[in-house]
C-alpha cells in the first residue's frame, strides 16, 4: 500500500513539488505510529477507534498507570494492524517528574522487523 510521506506531522513533497509517497515498511511504520497516536473518541468516522488515553491511561496517577499495564493496551493496538505478525519486544517508560510516557516496540511484520514508538 502507498501512503503519503509524513515527517514530524508534515506532508512531504518530492523534488518536483508533488506529494511524496512511501511504501512497504516505512508505510507500515507510519500507519502504526498514527494508530498509536489516535485518541479513542477523536475520529468522527469511528469513535471506538484509537487508544483509550483519556479513559484508561492519562490522569490516573503513576500507580494506576502501572496497574493498567499501558504496554499491554498499546501492544493490543499494534496487533490490530494486519501487516503486523507479532510483537518481538516492547518497553513502556513513564517519567513521573516530567509526566512523559514513551512506548517502543520491535514488531515482526510482513516486511521484516520494524521498530516503532510514541
Amino acid at each position: 500500500m502507498k501512503n503519503l510521506n509524513f515527517v514530524d506531522g508534515d506532508i512531504q513533497l518530492d523534488s518536483a513539488g508533488n506529494l511524496a509517497f512511501v511504501i512497504g515498511a516505512e508505510s507500515l511504520r507510519q500507519k502504526i505510529e498514527s494508530r498509536l497516536e489516535l485518541w479513542r473518541g477523536s475520529w468522527f468516522l469511528d469513535a471506538r477507534a484509537g487508544v483509550p488515553w483519556v479513559s484508561q491511561i492519562l490522569g490516573h496517577g503513576q500507580a494506576a498507570l502501572a496497574d493498567r499495564d499501558v504496554g499491554r493496551l498499546l501492544a493490543a493496538e499494534l496487533l490490530k494492524e494486519p501487516e503486523v505478525l507479532s510483537i518481538l519486544d516492547s518497553e513502556s517508560i513513564y517519567d513521573a517528574a516530567s509526566r512523559h510516557f514513551t512506548f517502543k516496540a520491535r514488531v515482526d511484520t510482513i516486511y521484516g522487523t520494524l521498530e516503532v514508538g510514541v
